[in-house]
């Protein structure tokens, strides 16, 4: 099942470098965040009564090994932009204080250049998400770890706002090194646009193959699982405005799928169960996906090279690609 908001986790940023903490075992899954129906906080070591900011940890599938870390930063519900970030890493055991295991200043990275697009669930353009902060870092065991954020490039740990998450011994969704997953998810061969893009302007491009087809297509391809009208976290992030942007650059080069996550009727709104929610769509629960949206770079032999849970920014898209053999 998708999860409807993202789950508060830690997150550091170090401009695509890799941070190593050896023998402590990193966040993963945490609290939601209060704008997703939930204002608990969690557990956190040492955590204040009451933050002077909120961390939404936007990395919902961590586990053990190299994985991408991202949050984003909100003060009264607006994103915190622009701002240099101090963090800090806990272990966190079961029995026992927290123990540090790393630290230091990580920057914020703009998601996109483009103006940000209106969508029809979210009625908050002024506030939308247009950045995060994000590094690559190694969890050498599962566990439950923490983390501390203060603002500027130094510590003030008076005002660091901490929190804890979950770090698994597997991912669920697939992970970097595992082949694509070949779902015959609908084209627009088989269904009018309205039906498989909720973009506020679709591009048809993006539904002339099937994931199938694109993975063994013999060209690198992004795999994109959005919503883009009716993503209802404060951290979805316009991923396919950034997936737009990239492909722009070098459209023969690469390809692109976008695969609405939940069902949608003839109309193109969404189909409830008898509880009023969402229905997952084949391609999604294939996929394993725990929340939404998810873009998945993929090379030209149907191996996963990058993924990006939540929002993430236009140069973490484009250096995926590069690696995957696509020149801009």
């Amino acid at each position: 099942m998708f999860a409807h908001c993202h789950r508060r986790l830690w997150v550091l940023r170090l401009k695509n470098s890799l941070l190593s903490l050896p023998a402590l075992a990193i966040l993963s899954s945490g609290v939601s965040l209060a704008a997703c129906g939930s204002g608990d906080s969690g557990s956190s070591p040492n955590s204040a009564a009451k933050a002077p900011f909120d961390v939404a940890i936007t990395s919902s599938d961590l586990a053990v090994g190299k994985q991408r870390f991202a949050f984003v930063a909100l003060q009264n519900d607006n994103p915190i932009n622009h701002e240099t970030m101090y963090l800090r890493f806990f272990k966190v055991p079961a029995k026992g204080s927290p123990s540090l295991v790393g630290e230091g200043p990580i920057e914020w990275s703009p998601l996109s250049v483009a103006p940000a697009q209106e969508h029809k669930a979210s009625g908050h353009l002024d506030t939308e998400i247009t950045g995060v902060y994000y590094a690559n870092v190694v969890f050498d065991e599962a566990g439950t770890w923490g983390l501390g954020v203060s603002r500027g490039d130094k510590l003030d740990e008076q005002r660091e706002v901490r929190v804890s998450f979950t770090v698994r011994a597997t991912t669920q969704a697939p992970s970097i090194g595992s082949r694509a997953v070949p779902v015959k998810n609908p084209t627009s061969r088989d269904l009018p646009m309205k039906q498989i893009d909720t973009s506020p302007i679709p591009d048809p491009s993006f539904h002339v193959l099937s994931v199938a087809e694109a993975i063994a297509s013999g060209k690198p391809s992004v795999i994109a699982f959005a919503t883009p009208s009716f993503c209802v976290s404060r951290t979805c992030g316009p991923a396919m405005e950034v997936v737009t942007e990239v492909w722009r650059a070098a459209p023969d080069q690469f390809n692109v799928v976008h695969v609405e996550p939940y069902q949608l009727s003839p109309d193109g709104e969404l189909v409830l169960d008898a509880n009023k929610q969402r229905i997952n769509n084949e391609a999604g629960n294939l996929w394993h996906l725990p929340s939404e949206p998810w873009v998945f770079v993929v090379d030209s032999k149907g191996v996963v090279v990058a993924r990006f849970d939540g929002p993430f920014a236009l140069d973490e898209l484009t250096s995926a690609l590069a690696e995957a053999g696509v020149r801009g």
